[in-house]
């Protein structure tokens, strides 16, 4: 997360891009990211560390498809991801939650699970996490 590579969301003040690995970064910033940046910078560097820790154990990871072009990318890239998954630990999965108004044109090798929701523009935690609730196949397997 160097300085340099980040710059202001146009349309949050409190949100960042990191143009380099294209993450936003909009949940840590309270009042000014200038003064908090060391602040943030630490809590990351924590957080990566403890993640590194813990995907040497057998991981579940859930991942919500935003749309389509991220399907396709999930299509055309599953040895890639594959790799990245199970570099840790051979044990590791992925689960996609792919929204029911999105169609697969090609299968993939991960476990995947139809969402019966209209839309999805980044809901809170609580709403993915409920997201299965109707879906029995999908609480079987994660449960």
């Amino acid at each position: 997360m160097s300085k340099e590579n980040l710059e202001e969301d146009l349309h949050n003040p409190f949100a960042y891009c990191d143009k380099k690995y294209n993450l936003l970064l909009n949940h840590d910033i309270n009042f000014d990211f200038r003064t908090e940046y060391p602040d943030i910078c630490k809590k990351y560097a924590r957080r990566l560390e403890n993640y590194r820790v813990k995907i040497k154990s057998p991981t579940c990871f859930l991942r919500t498809v935003k749309d389509e072009e991220e399907l396709r990318y999930i299509e055309n890239h599953q040895d890639y991801i594959k790799r990245i998954i199970k570099k840790e630990n051979n044990q590791n999965e992925i689960v996609f939650l792919i929204p029911q108004w999105l169609t697969m044109e090609q299968k993939i090798v991960f476990p995947s699970f139809e969402l019966n929701i209209d839309s999805f523009h980044g809901e809170s935690r609580e709403r993915i996490r409920g997201m299965l609730d109707h879906n029995e196949d999908g609480k079987s397997f994660l449960y």
